[in-house]
């Protein structure tokens, strides 16, 4: 700053406007402002979602309706956590919205969703075998590492080869894990227990 400046700011002649812009200046500065409001003073858009390079034919609005997906899928959780939907209703939401995401309809639909409740019931059912006393632990273990490994390779062959189906495909084992172990055993339990009180007497 001109030593002529320093004089009209002390002196306090200076307008306004120009000590506005100097007490934003030292503002961002020093950090007190967030990265979101610095950028728009200075007439940028906020930042895009990270785009991931590697996968022909992929579009910036492919990323942003991805990172929109999981957003609806950790609120469908919250949801799950807070009682305000079902287990089941959690698992199938999330596979129905997943589909429409990966733009799967009829048959192919159907298929995906079939695979998807089939790959959860399965993985749970090995990661419990060890809880049974006639197992043994590490078979047991291993179990569940093929059938996960199974599971997501069955997973990979269902999603095709389309650039959404890839960039889904990277967090595939991580969706089914999280569908699968997401919910509380209490709540699991307590759920199956309903379940088998509703059913009709055979």
């Amino acid at each position: 700053m001109s030593e002529l400046r320093k004089q009209q700011v002390a002196s306090g002649s200076l307008g306004p406007g120009w000590l506005m812009l100097l007490m934003l200046f030292a503002w961002v500065s020093a950090g007190w402002l967030p990265a979101s409001a610095s950028e728009a003073q200075a007439g940028q858009s906020p930042a895009e979602p990270e785009f991931q390079p590697g996968i022909p034919g992929l579009k910036m609005a492919d990323v942003r309706d991805h990172e929109h997906l999981w957003a609806e899928f950790e609120e469908l959780q919250r949801w799950e956590h807070g009682d305000r939907i079902s287990i089941a209703e959690f698992r199938t939401q999330a596979i129905e919205k997943t589909s429409v995401f990966l733009g799967l309809t009829g048959p192919a639909q159907e298929s995906f969703q079939s695979w998807a409740a089939s790959a959860v019931k399965r993985i749970r059912g090995s990661f419990h075998a060890d809880r049974q006393s006639d197992h043994d632990p590490s078979v047991a273990s291993s179990q569940f590492s093929q059938d996960l490994a199974a599971a997501v390779s069955e997973g990979d062959a269902a999603l095709g080869d389309s650039p959404r189906s890839q960039l889904f495909a990277k967090r595939l084992k991580e969706w089914l894990l999280r569908l699968a172990f997401g919910p509380t055993e209490a709540k699991e339990a307590r759920e199956a227990r309903s379940a088998l009180g509703s059913s009709p007497a055979q």
